[in-house]
């Protein structure tokens, strides 16, 4: 049987690690499949082919695989757009196999979410006089409301320190800012994303002053920034390997 771990994907270096992390994990589940990589972005693969890195679509890496079982296993986050659209690409080419079966992203039940609380929970215990900042990157898909639940989970759980935002907020960043101001002195910064991309190394830790870092030490409070994805922690990988194996 032919798998296919299949992400958006980047050309950001550390970012690729954390997705090869993320399949190294997969892989050693099944070590009998064959194992492909893909990206949805077709940003990330053309930069990846300019530096002698192709990247397979998974258009084309189903049409590799074409006559062969297939299991496809998205590394995303949540069951919003992106996955509609590897879901419908992987309807259209159904009749190409035998049998092809497709995996669910990482928050796909109430289930997921509280597993990804207690993970999170474990790698990011409170520290005094600080507030974490888990910064996803958001959507205005329904699979958004996720984001919502895990700060009503936090907040159940007693961890008041924790703030859930994303990238996309549709609250004015300014009363943000200065709402965390109020709240702690200081601020970590973490990626609420499976890989540390574009959004990590320049919107949220990036140096300049736009970035979230940047516009947060300007109002005054000290930031820390954790520059890796979740991709890196092994309950996540955990938690995707069971996806996997429960797969229909």
């Amino acid at each position: 049987m032919v798998a296919i771990c299949v992400s958006v994907g980047s050309a950001v270096p550390a970012a690729q690690e954390e997705i090869a992390a993320l399949e190294r994990a997969l892989g050693a589940a099944a070590p009998d499949m064959e194992w492909k990589r893909a990206f949805t972005s077709r940003r990330a693969r053309q930069m990846l082919a300019r530096q002698r890195q192709p990247t397979l679509s998974l258009q084309e890496a189903l049409a590799g695989a074409a006559g062969q079982p297939v299991a496809v296993q998205p590394l995303l986050l949540l069951p919003g757009r992106a996955y509609e659209e590897i879901k419908s690409e992987v309807q259209a080419q159904r009749h190409c196999f035998p049998q092809i079966r497709l995996g669910k992203p990482l928050v796909s039940a109430q289930e997921d979410l509280r597993a990804l609380a207690a993970a999170l929970n474990r790698a990011y215990p409170a520290v005094a006089g600080e507030t974490l900042v888990l910064v996803g990157h958001g959507t205005d898909h329904e699979a958004g409301a996720a984001y919502v639940r895990l700060q009503a989970m936090f907040h159940a759980g007693g961890r008041g320190d924790i703030r859930v935002v994303t990238l996309k907020e549709r609250l004015e960043k300014k009363a943000l800012f200065s709402e965390l101001k109020a709240v702690a002195p200081a601020v970590h910064l973490v990626p609420l994303l499976l890989a540390a991309g574009k959004h990590v190394q320049t919107d949220i830790a990036g140096e300049g002053p736009e970035s979230w870092a940047g516009r947060l030490q300007g109002e005054g409070l000290s930031v820390r920034c954790t520059r890796r994805g979740l991709g890196t922690l092994p309950e996540i990988q955990n938690l995707f390997v069971q996806h996997f194996r429960s797969m229909r």
